[in-house]
């Protein structure tokens, strides 16, 4: 158990120092991301990394290897004390909220904890290229029968939606209830497409944050960012 802990740690360190991409400079993407080889046309500018995930939003979910999201929470200084387990969202901007995470068959549940994110050179990959809006612990992967005793059953799980807030409103537990009854439409955003409408990217090297605090970081600029809750 300590040996997979310690290696976990490892891992979460070298992630955040070699990056996943593979950059090619010069030509029509300049990296491309995962297995697929998925085309990035540009890299994206700071500000759309730290743009905060939609309040309510419906995509794809993944899992994390064992052990990886509890490492990850305390090299971050959080603590999964009271929450069902920790996911990474994919901004930097989203790391310490609550969310709620309704999976298609088994209903809302939560708190969760959001420990981590995507990369700055993996978010476009990661959103557009396999739609996704969360990724959970090994822990929750395995109550939700997407694997068991490192035997894999499902990768991902396609229409899952998000609430990021405290506390899950009862208008968003019962949507469709609430939608019908009142012709309202409460429907979750479309995180792909709205990814997609507000990114920006940058041909200069923007630097890179310096983390100053489990929420907080120093930007190149010099000014802080704070997450908000």
């Amino acid at each position: 158990m300590l040996k997979r802990f310690l290696l976990a740690i490892v891992m979460i360190i070298l992630t955040m120092l070699l990056g996943g991409s593979t950059l090619r400079q010069g030509e029509e993407c300049v990296a491309y991301y995962g297995a697929e080889m998925f085309c990035i046309p540009d890299n994206i500018t700071l500000k759309t990394w730290f743009t905060p995930a939609p309040e309510y939003m419906k995509g794809n979910a993944v899992w994390y290897s064992p052990q990886l999201m509890e490492a990850t929470a305390i090299y971050r200084g959080l603590d999964l004390k009271g929450y069902l387990d920790g996911v990474s969202l994919m901004s930097p901007a989203d790391i310490g909220k609550t969310v709620w995470i309704n999976h298609p068959d088994l209903g809302w549940e939560g708190p969760y904890l959001v420990v981590d994110c995507a990369q700055q050179n993996h978010m476009y990959g990661v959103i557009v290229s396999r739609d996704e809006v969360v990724e959970v612990g090994y822990t929750t992967a395995v109550r939700w029968g997407m694997v068991n005793n490192y035997k894999v059953y499902e990768y991902r799980i396609d229409g899952v939606e998000v609430y990021v807030g405290e506390t899950l409103p009862y208008y968003i537990e019962h949507a469709s209830r609430w939608s019908w009854k009142f012709d309202i439409d409460i429907s979750p955003v479309n995180y792909r497409q709205q990814f997609l409408d507000t990114l920006t990217f940058t041909s200069i090297d923007e630097g890179r944050p310096i983390i100053i605090g489990p929420t907080t970081w120093k930007m190149p600029d010099g000014t802080i960012f704070e997450n908000l809750k």
